[in-house]
């Protein structure tokens, strides 16, 4: 399942505890749980910015995906 890992990876488990006021946001998740890791896994995490092309898919009809086409 993993290539080039340690076996700890898929066999060791830890606890992390944290509390906020209320839910946190993914902006708010992000700096709270980086540290965390780095202290127990000790990954370098770096965040990248990257524009890129994108594709959209539209229907050419709406409501109707086509005769060979079925909802997943």
């Amino acid at each position: 399942m993993f290539a080039k890992v340690p076996k700890w990876v898929t066999t060791d488990r830890f606890d992390g505890r944290a509390s906020t006021e209320g839910p946190p946001s993914k902006a708010q998740m992000t700096p709270m749980v980086q540290p965390r890791l780095a202290d127990r896994c000790g990954p370098k995490i770096h965040t990248l910015t990257d524009e890129s092309a994108v594709l959209a898919l539209q229907l050419e009809k709406p409501g109707a995906t086509g005769p060979r086409l079925r909802p997943h």
